[in-house]
């Protein structure tokens, strides 16, 4: 997500002038995450920030995947979506921790609400909360 909003942000002419990046890159303190860095994010990165600092959780330069993940992939018709989701979840041991992803903020926070009204142990993380 990150990667997509800089890159919208900072190319054609949406681009900061340098002299406008560096005074405020100088003023402020901005942190980054990302599962990936990939070379494009590190050179906006670097045009924008002063001074950074990278920390690296795992191998540097090297993207591996968790294997310890199960990721799959189930194609759906919209309408059946949340009766395949409670299905899947219903499977799953009672303390498994899992993640899921919603096309929009207002998605996430209709199913989390259902499923804590269902009694399940949940919330919803998205750019307005």
């Amino acid at each position: 997500e990150i990667q997509r909003k800089m890159a919208i942000q900072l190319t054609g002419a949406a681009r900061p002038a340098p002299s406008a990046t560096l005074h405020d890159a100088r003023a402020r303190q901005t942190l980054l995450f990302s599962a990936t860095w990939p070379r494009s994010v590190q050179q906006i990165a670097s045009r924008m920030l002063f001074n950074p600092v990278q920390l690296n959780v795992g191998q540097s330069g090297v993207l591996v995947a968790n294997e310890n993940i199960t990721q799959r992939i189930v194609v759906l018709d919209e309408r059946d979506k949340e009766d395949k989701l409670r299905e899947e979840l219903g499977k799953l041991p009672e303390k498994n921790k899992t993640i899921i992803f919603m096309m929009t903020k207002r998605t996430c926070d209709r199913i989390c609400n259902a499923l804590w009204s269902e009694g399940a142990n949940c919330d919803s993380l998205h750019g307005d909360k």
